[in-house]
């Protein structure tokens, strides 16, 4: 592109409308310094983003200037909100609100947002209230609201049994009639006050509802879904879902805490990520009538229980990434035997063994689960053969061995080098072993100096799988290129392309370790 060169501009106004959609309103507003076109554009996107930093520190806390510039947040957001709602004829239908402490510092955030009786009058309600109340702001489809700071992640297993959040969403005050989408980070509590609670706010067309690093009470939570006849996806990503535990009687309160109960009768989609119940990690029911795909994420629950599934549940996608026992893994898998599409991801490959387990209608398979120096390919190759005698009419299959643990984690770790080592012991593995034995005595082509050839796996070479005769078209392996793992990613090559009868196509990807 030459120099001088100005392509934006030549975008059309459809276009540059969407992109100002998601741009943050100081920076949207700077837009109009870069030409006549672009004067008062930012203004009918009919989008608001609003962001503020916070200053850290207990002295910040107590200062004056924390009251000042919560006022000067809150004049900027009506300024903006009055100015798009103005220009994009009077509606503005996104409006995200951004939050950040640039520290670990709950208690800036909070001071920041949450009035207090000490308040001057300006800043008197809280900053949410105080922007949500606004006219323009009572038509907005897409909210989202968070409050965060750049050090915060998900790289814990659960959100914290002590709660999480920062600031309260009463739901009388979401503009209830409009909203499609409502988006919520690090919010606290969902509790109507009693006035709007007798009155029962209705969502008629709200669709999507996504909760991260939040606690909720299950009660204000179904309150929200039951008032949401359209609510189609709902995401919750580590979040602590509470009961009224203490008003019931102690012996119901027992059959609470093993239990947490949830009803979605409109989802379509749900996903869980991390979250944590009211009984711990011991169970959960879910009732969801219609629901077609689901995303699990957690420990493998032996009390989760889906009632009323839907008849066509297409794809379900489990992430394990806690250690489990194998009989709360079937237990748990058990729920999923009518689903056309089952995505699985644990630590290891053989930790997805199944048994007793049939699913007749899986048409697509991913398996993702590192294989490395310390894994045994007997036990490999024994899951993976039950993954396909219970999965008669598999048409495709992914397989991907690559771990997502470092070579360098397993190497300089002598615990786990022993984890492994111990593992190799159990009664599994010996039974596995004498599964070999008899398979190679049969076969006794196999046989070379005492040695197996490289095409044989012990576990899969010696048995005969339904799909692989008459369905398996689709094949894609991934695995890491290692002289210790005894070349398991080649030699599942081989045995696929020798023993899959109408395989039409087969991919693969290799990666070298590094030594």
């Amino acid at each position: 592109m030459a120099a001088g060169d100005d392509r934006l501009s030549d975008l059309p106004d459809d276009l540059l409308l969407r992109i100002l959609h998601f741009a943050n309103a100081k920076e949207a507003a700077s837009t109009s310094l870069l030409s006549r076109r672009f004067g008062a554009l930012w203004r009918s996107s009919g989008a608001v983003n609003l962001a503020a930093s916070v200053p850290c520190g207990s002295r910040y806390i107590r200062s004056a200037a924390l009251l000042a510039r919560r006022g000067a947040f809150v004049r900027a957001a009506e300024a903006a909100l009055s100015a798009a709602a103005a220009a994009a004829d009077h509606r503005v239908t996104r409006l995200t609100v951004h939050v950040e402490c640039d520290k670990e510092d709950k208690g800036s955030i909070a001071s920041f947002l949450l009035s207090s009786e000490n308040d001057e009058r300006r800043s008197h309600r809280d900053v949410f209230d105080a922007v949500l109340s606004h006219p323009a702001a009572r038509r907005v489809e897409e909210l989202s609201v968070a409050a965060v700071h750049p050090h915060w992640s998900d790289k814990g297993n659960i959100v914290s049994s002590d709660g999480a959040g920062i600031y309260s969403i009463n739901p009388a005050t979401l503009p209830s009639n409009t909203l499609r989408v409502l988006d919520l980070t690090n919010c606290r509590s969902l509790t109507p006050s009693p006035a709007a609670a007798a009155a029962a706010a209705a969502f008629p067309r709200l669709e999507t509802l996504r909760l991260r690093h939040c606690t909720a009470n299950i009660d204000d939570l179904h309150r929200i879904i039951d008032a949401a006849p359209e609510l189609a996806a709902v995401r919750l990503e580590f979040v602590h879902l509470m009961s009224n535990i203490h008003d019931v009687p102690f012996l119901v309160q027992l059959a609470m805490a093993s239990t947490t109960r949830l009803r979605f009768p409109a989802a379509t989609a749900l996903t869980l990520i991390n979250c944590l119940t009211n009984g711990g990690m011991s169970g959960s029911v879910i009732d969801a009538p219609r629901l077609r795909s689901l995303t699990y994420k957690g420990a493998a629950r032996s009390q989760f229980e889906l009632t009323s599934p839907a008849p066509d549940m297409k794809m379900v996608h489990l992430h394990f990434n806690h250690y489990f026992h194998q009989r709360d893994y079937l237990r748990f898998i058990h729920n999923f035997t009518k689903v056309k599409v089952l995505k699985l991801k644990a630590e290891n490959v053989d930790d997805m063994a199944v048994h007793g387990v049939f699913f007749p209608n899986i048409a697509r398979l991913e398996l993702d689960g590192g294989f490395n120096r310390w894994s045994k390919m007997a036990k490999a190759a024994a899951a993976i053969a039950s993954m396909l005698h219970c999965c008669p009419v598999l048409c495709d299959l992914n397989l991907n061995l690559i771990s997502t643990v470092s070579p360098d984690y397993f190497k300089k770790s002598k615990q786990v080098q022993h984890f492994f080592q111990r593992k190799s012991q159990l009664d599994f593995d010996r039974s596995i072993d004498d599964f070999m034995r008899n398979s190679i005595s049969k076969r006794g082509d196999h046989r070379h100096n005492g040695d197996e050839v490289s095409g044989f796996i012990p576990g899969l070479t010696a048995c005969s799988f339904t799909c692989l005769q008459n369905n398996l078209r689709r094949v894609s392996l991934q695995f890491r290129l290692d002289e210790n793992s005894e070349n398991f990613g080649v030699r599942l090559v081989k045995f696929f392309a020798e023993n899959a009868m109408v395989l039409e196509e087969l991919r693969v990807l290799t990666v070298e370790t590094e030594t």
